[in-house]
């Protein structure tokens, strides 16, 4: 956080920047004032470059009075938050981090003699507890080839389980495969990206 005057010759903090580790509160070393008056300072926060941050754009406004009360200097202060009067001086980020995907392959394997290329394979995919899924949960597969379920956006971290069957076809002197596998896809937070 910055402290800027606009007081022309208004008297700063030894240290203008103020930096703050988390959630927490923190305060400018104290400003010596020698006379009295009316100083006029804005406090702004730095725009930073830590991933998945969005960074407070406010501008607040410090007015401080200084007064001579029988040789004795005393100051007080007000704020105003983008011209509005403001009880204190507040900076809100918002944390996001940036989201990532995954799609699911899908390998299907014929045994038997002579068997057709030609034919169509169908796969579901069900997740578990909302987690997210791709535009479409159906597959097909035509022979024995590879295939994957379309992309799938995730915007939290977390452990998101699905499971992966195939649909009986009904076609003559197939035998579908009854096995239903289960898929565990981990997502963490590394530094604001997924």
């Amino acid at each position: 956080f910055d402290i800027d005057r606009v007081t022309e010759g208004a008297p700063l903090p030894e240290e203008t920047t103020l930096v703050i580790t988390g959630e927490g509160e923190g305060t400018f070393v104290a400003v010596p004032y020698t006379s009295a008056g009316t100083y006029v300072y804005t406090v702004t926060e730095r725009t930073g470059s830590q991933t998945g941050y969005t960074y407070d754009s406010a501008v607040y406004t410090v007015t401080v009075t200084v007064t001579d009360e029988d040789g004795q200097l005393e100051a007080t202060w007000t704020a105003e938050k983008d011209g509005a009067p403001s009880d204190g001086i507040t900076f809100t980020n918002h944390y996001e981090p940036a989201p990532t995907s995954v799609s699911i392959p899908v390998k299907k394997e014929i045994t038997g003699y002579a068997t057709p290329s030609d034919k169509d394979f169908n796969f579901t995919l069900t997740g578990e507890d909302g987690a997210p899924m791709p535009e479409e949960d159906t597959l097909t597969i035509t022979g024995a080839n590879s295939g994957t379920f379309g992309e799938i956006s995730f915007t939290a971290a977390g452990v998101y389980t699905y499971t992966v069957q195939e649909e009986n076809g009904g076609e003559p002197g197939y035998t579908y495969d009854t096995a239903t596998h289960e898929v565990v896809v981990t997502v963490t937070d590394i530094g604001g990206v997924l």
